[in-house]
């Protein structure tokens, strides 16, 4: 998790009934953003890290929420977005919500402190199964009652998708990779299609070099053609872009949304760090 505080004062003449609050959990931390919906203007980006035991987590973030006076506040809307690694896709025409259990389990196993939930992701026509931390969203969904739950691969597939399905070279084939502290996940599109998704649990950058030159492998995506666009917690010098460079020949990261506006400061970070949970609005 990145630490940044990015903060419009003007937010403070803007009464909170026209703003849509986005809060990302991660492993390690939490982040949030204020979006003004009528100016399509993200006014807030503020993200912090915890150095705790996995015990003290719920309390962490609901002391961070507190201490940015984010709670007790009438929103026009709240985004929740949950991240973590057990996360399975399923095709809609073969998704049955009684088999919820049974599908995860096919996977992950669950353990007593996980809620298990399911998002439906009408644009690419899949239903997504995860888990999510059940005191936190037990607390959470106190405060926001009226929250809509996501887990971090929504926009990360939804959105992917849709650009790739409209675009004039959609026939070509394109990999997107999303990073987290302790894992990544990988979606591959071509004509129109969701042809792979995953997540995978890393420790070292030459983990992550494995896990998408496998797929490049697996799928037998061609080196030349191919692109690699990179979103979430990677640094630009990262020793894995510079080696999968010499591999494939197209990779870059991930830049702001043009259909937003942002608040200036928002230049200070990189835009491909939170690139997903933005485009949740």
């Amino acid at each position: 998790m990145k630490s940044l505080c990015l903060k419009d004062k003007d937010i403070e003449n803007i009464n909170s009934s026209e703003l849509t609050l986005s809060i990302l959990f991660t492993q390690d931390g939490l982040s949030y953003s204020l979006y003004h919906d009528e100016s399509k203007r993200f006014y807030t980006l503020v993200s912090d890290k915890f150095n705790s035991e996995a015990d003290l987590y719920v309390s962490k973030c609901i002391e961070m929420l507190e201490k940015e006076k984010i709670l007790n506040k009438n929103y026009k809307s709240v985004n929740i977005v949950f991240a973590g690694r057990k996360s399975t896709i399923v095709p809609e025409a073969l998704y049955h919500e009684d088999s919820i259990e049974e599908i995860f389990a096919l996977n992950f196993n669950k353990t007593e402190d996980e809620k298990i939930l399911v998002c439906n992701m009408p644009k690419s026509g899949n239903v997504l199964i995860y888990s999510v931390n059940k005191n936190l969203y037990s607390e959470i969904s106190k405060h926001f009652p009226l929250m809509s739950v996501f887990p971090q691969s929504y926009s990360f597939i939804e959105n992917h998708y849709q650009k790739n399905k409209i675009a004039e070279d959609s026939d070509i084939g394109k990999m997107f990779v999303q990073v987290f502290d302790d894992f990544i996940e990988i979606i591959v599109l071509k004509e129109s299609e969701l042809k792979f998704y995953n997540t995978f649990s890393y420790k070292t950058n030459n983990d992550i070099l494995y896990f998408i030159i496998n797929v490049f492998e697996q799928l037998k995506l061609s080196q030349t053609e191919t692109s690699i666009g990179f979103s979430g917690l990677i640094e630009t010098d990262n020793l894995t872009i510079l080696n999968l460079r010499k591999f494939v020949q197209i990779v870059y990261f991930e830049s702001q949304n043009p259909d937003y506006k942002y608040f200036y400061k928002f230049q200070e970070t990189a835009p491909h760090y939170f690139y997903n949970f933005l485009n949740i609005c």
